[in-house]
């Protein structure tokens, strides 16, 4: 009983901040942004309360390995999709390691999305994987994120889908295979330099959560789900792309099969 009382205020809660959220992106909107000093303030605005209004919800339920930091001026960070969950618990990672939501970005589809996420990605300036000239609008957004007077970080999820949204079963056993055009393209620009991959582990009562499960959301505002956040960092490769990301992805089953066997 005492469980099920928290699970419905973690809910609640997460709705008020979906809510606020969804008001101040739209807000903020109205209002023209003319340069990348007014933007951070926009997005700190919207965000930093929201994040930590987040971290609260999940207080010691997320199990982070280790800290991150800025390793270049722009340090992408790699992560499994499992959910459209995700993201927000990587704000929980950010905020928990002093990292501003103006330093955020990603790397991400504006096909078939809602308009509230299409107002999102503008607002951090995210790279759109749908443009025309993929390689010309990476070369751009990179220029601009270094051009800031901060250090910025970049989302990416390089199996593109979501597990939720696949129709296929995982390539490999926890996720899929990961896309290769992206991944070569940013090796090329940062070759030999450091990132982030991230294992994102979703589990309720010590048993790996099903992306797919109509419950999932209920279940993670209960005190029995914890989410395991294994960070490591790798280099990007000076050749033979396509090989270091089936190795990356290899390596990043096996790392989620050993976290769920030490929970056995």
């Amino acid at each position: 009983m005492y469980n099920t009382i928290i699970q419905i205020y973690h809910l609640v809660m997460f709705a008020y901040v979906y809510i606020k959220m969804l008001y101040f992106i739209y807000l903020e909107t109205w209002f023209q942004i003319v340069d990348d000093n007014q933007r951070k303030k926009h997005v700190n605005r919207i965000y930093y309360n929201i994040w930590e209004q987040l971290d609260n919800i999940f207080k010691n339920r997320i199990k982070i390995n280790k800290n991150i930091e800025s390793k270049n001026k722009v340090t992408l960070i790699n992560v499994n999709h499992v959910h459209n969950f995700d993201t927000m618990l990587l704000w929980i990672l950010f905020y928990k390691n002093g990292i501003h939501p103006n330093a955020i970005t990603s790397i991400s589809t504006y096909n078939n999305i809602s308009n509230f996420d299409k107002k999102t990605l503008e607002i951090i300036e995210a790279i759109n994987i749908n443009a025309k000239n993929l390689q010309s609008e990476i070369e751009n957004k990179i220029n601009k994120y270094q051009a800031r007077n901060y250090d910025s970080f970049m989302i990416s999820y390089f199996e593109g889908i979501t597990l939720l949204h696949s129709k296929q079963r995982p390539y490999y056993e926890y996720t899929n295979k990961p896309k290769y055009l992206v991944f070569e393209v940013m090796s090329n620009r940062f070759k030999n330099k450091e990132f982030y991959d991230v294992d994102l582990v979703y589990t309720y009562k010590n048993k790996l959560m099903n992306a797919k499960d109509p419950y999932f959301i209920w279940k993670l505002m209960h005190p029995s789900c914890n989410i395991y956040v294994n960070v490591k960092t790798c280099r990007f490769p000076e050749k033979n792309e396509k090989e270091f990301l089936d190795d990356l992805y290899k390596r990043k089953n096996e790392n989620i099969k050993q976290i769920l066997r030490k929970l056995v």
